[in-house]
């Protein structure tokens, strides 16, 4: 159905509203005006233009966490004995000799504690007219034996002072350990030979064993004894 047939059907329903029924041809129609939307053409001006970045907020970046490490724990060695009766800085004395040396620290502790019980002052007179002094009970024939084995000039050796004292048994030790090992002891049987050959001398105690054709005495199974209870106590600092 074309508009203007649709216009004269509507007249003809609605005859008292003084409308002309005369149905109308399409050029009495107007047809609606369109709008016309006018667009701003783009000048050159605004062309040779850059567009310009949108701006965002951006938030600044937190700073680096910097940790800064631990000291490492500072640790000392295991070395004190309290029912030692030396100091604290005694000890250390001691078992710094013995790193050094490379002697078994807990032995070196049996043998003082059996030679002296760590008395620095301690003197025993012998029949045969020597001395054995200080905590390692050096003799007093072989000053400048020991003195050597310490690696100190014999006139400023004193066997009263631990320094002196410690660094000459260490030293009689590794000389007695060298000299053993050609044999190829155990370890056990070497360690009662240094033991008894320290107290005997080499010659001394060549004969011992010899004579009685054992290799143990009172002497080292004590010290062995000793060691033993040192390195339990060490053991559980």
């Amino acid at each position: 159905m074309n508009i203007a047939a649709l216009v004269s059907s509507v007249l003809l329903l609605f005859p008292s509203s003084g409308i002309s029924a005369k149905p109308l041809t399409l050029g009495e129609i107007t047809p609606p005006k369109t709008a016309i939307v006018q667009v701003a053409r783009p000048t050159p001006q605004s062309l040779s233009q850059k567009p310009q970045p949108i701006q965002t907020a951006t938030k600044e970046p937190a700073p680096p966490t910097i940790e800064t490490p631990s000291p490492p724990v500072q640790t000392e060695p295991s070395y004190y004995i309290e029912e030692i009766p030396l100091s604290k800085e005694v000890q250390h004395t001691i078992y710094t000799i013995c790193e050094q040396r490379n002697v078994d620290y807990a032995l070196v502790l049996g043998m003082l504690k059996t030679e002296s019980n760590f008395s620095t002052t301690s003197q025993s007179h012998n029949t045969n007219g020597t001395t054995d002094r200080g905590i390692a009970q050096i003799n007093t024939r072989y000053t400048d034996y020991y003195a050597a084995m310490a690696n100190i000039p014999a006139e400023n050796f004193d066997p009263y002072r631990v320094n002196d004292a410690v660094q000459a048994l260490c030293g009689q030790i590794s000389y007695l350990k060298t000299h053993y090992q050609s044999r190829q002891y155990d370890e056990h049987k070497l360690t009662q030979y240094i033991l008894n050959a320290y107290n005997m001398g080499v010659t001394g105690f060549d004969r011992y064993v010899k004579r009685s054709g054992v290799t143990s005495r009172n002497y080292d199974q004590k010290i062995l004894g000793i060691r033993d209870h040192y390195q339990a106590l060490l053991s559980s600092l």
